[in-house]
């Protein structure tokens, strides 16, 4: 679980697992998350398909059994496990973020949670969403929690500033408005190389490319095809980059 400082990740762990991942007295007495904290959950589905979602799913803690009775009125059949689930509960604080990388290092997905009596994104919201950007990890939840707090308009205004926020994070445009037309550039890709040579003048290909789907609804991939013209780390013109570093 990640994003900003007392937006609810270790309470939302505690309400999935049953377990209070703030156990430290420093963290009690300030009741704030400052080591890595860690919990497991078992999630478990009806097998009564009279049940709606989502209350054909259950989670409770790990030690609960693998199967057991449905005890929600007019149902009938068992709870049984489709999932074992282990959690990381990340610090939000900023002086904390060595310590959030740590935790975000041996996830397979993240739960970003977002405060919806706060206006999106907050500091560490952001820096976050981008570390786990950087990170590579493909599976991202986000969260809108605490909306009880607020009113529905108020919820739904925050909803569309998530997703706004959510798409600028995932991109960004060197050319600033109001450009001339000669002094428009074209995409910036920035990343780490993990193998390989990159060099100033080469042809590159990237895939998968552009993804969309045929008249069948199949998906097709389209490779792009680029020239590099120029290599930059911050500031310094590179003439070719190797594996290490920002590029």
């Amino acid at each position: 679980t990640i994003g900003h400082v007392a937006h609810g990740k270790s309470t939302v762990v505690k309400a999935i697992s049953g377990v209070h991942t703030v156990r430290f007295k420093n963290e009690l007495e300030r009741n704030i998350t400052i080591k890595l904290g860690y919990a497991n959950a078992k999630i478990y589905k009806l097998d009564d398909s009279s049940c709606p979602r989502p209350e054909c799913y259950r989670s409770c803690g790990s030690s609960t059994p693998d199967e057991f009775p449905s005890d929600i009125p007019g149902t009938k059949g068992n709870f049984k496990l489709v999932r074992h689930v282990s959690f990381v509960d990340c610090p939000g604080h900023d002086i904390l973020m060595a310590t959030m990388l740590n935790g975000a290092a041996v996830m397979d997905a993240a739960l970003l949670l977002i405060a919806g009596n706060e206006s999106c994104p907050q500091p560490q919201t952001s820096e976050h969403l981008a570390a786990i950007e950087i990170m590579k990890l493909k599976h991202i939840l986000i969260l809108q929690n605490k909306i009880d707090l607020v009113k529905e308009s108020q919820a739904k205004e925050q909803y569309e500033q998530i997703l706004a926020f959510v798409q600028v994070i995932r991109s960004f445009d060197v050319n600033k408005p109001g450009c001339e037309v000669d002094d428009l550039k074209g995409g910036v890709a920035g990343g780490s190389i993990l193998k390989g040579v990159l060099k100033v003048g080469q042809e590159i290909e990237v895939r998968p490319g552009i993804v969309s789907k045929d008249s069948e609804g199949k998906l097709m991939c389209k490779p792009i095809f680029s020239k590099i013209v120029s290599l930059f780390a911050e500031h310094n013109d590179l003439q070719y980059a190797v594996p290490g570093g920002l590029i």
